[in-house]
């Protein structure tokens, strides 16, 4: 072997070392795992378990024809719109923004009927795919749920947060952990020992 390319392996082992104090936070596999499923690829979940790359999802064969008006290439925009999207915030936002909220104008009088005001539904929701610049064709639930490649909780979880004027906030892996102790404790801890009465010893070097 030639010294130029043990060199090159020599450079290349100190490029990829980890320097003492500084954080490779892309490597983390928990990172990996959240960055590929923002990204819509393949990866391995905690359980070892291959998760497959986001695709579109099943018809919805519903009167509106929803994938029948939209063209293969259409549907393969509205799937990269959100893969560009880098974390499930910007995902989330993104698809909010394409559910408009209505309030139910009329009713259906069923005096026989056991379900209470509040128990009735309050919202109707529209739901639309973005096909270009300013361009929107809507669409059915189910066809939103399966262009976007999402589930239906997510998209219940969007139309709860519109109805509550809140924006999307990704919360997992926020929580404390049950063992953490607080700053504070850790205050207080020092603080008694501290309080300690101090010796001087013989054989220490203070």
């Amino acid at each position: 072997m030639s010294s130029t390319s043990s060199d090159d392996e020599g450079v290349e082992a100190n490029a990829t070392k980890r320097k003492r104090g500084v954080r490779n936070d892309d490597k983390y596999e928990r990172n990996v795992r959240r960055t590929a499923k923002a990204q819509g690829l393949e990866f391995v979940n905690t359980k070892g378990i291959v998760v497959p790359a986001r695709k579109t999802g099943n018809p919805c064969g519903c009167k509106m024809k929803c994938f029948e008006t939209i063209s293969e290439s259409e549907k393969a925009n509205i799937l990269q719109a959100v893969n560009t999207f880098p974390d499930k915030n910007s995902q989330d936002l993104f698809l909010q923004g394409l559910i408009e909220r209505q309030e139910v104008q009329r009713r259906r009088s069923n005096k026989d009927s056991s379900t209470s005001a509040t128990e009735r539904r309050q919202h109707t929701y529209r739901y639309y795919v973005k096909l270009g610049a300013g361009t929107r064709r809507e669409v059915c639930r189910n066809a939103f749920i399966s262009y976007h490649g999402t589930s239906k909780k997510r998209v219940e979880r969007l139309c709860k947060l519109l109805v509550e004027n809140k924006v999307p906030e990704d919360l997992r892996g926020k929580q404390s952990s049950a063992n953490a102790i607080s700053g504070e404790v850790c205050s207080s801890i020092h603080e008694h020992i501290e309080s300690f009465p101090q010796k001087l010893s013989h054989y220490s070097g203070k």
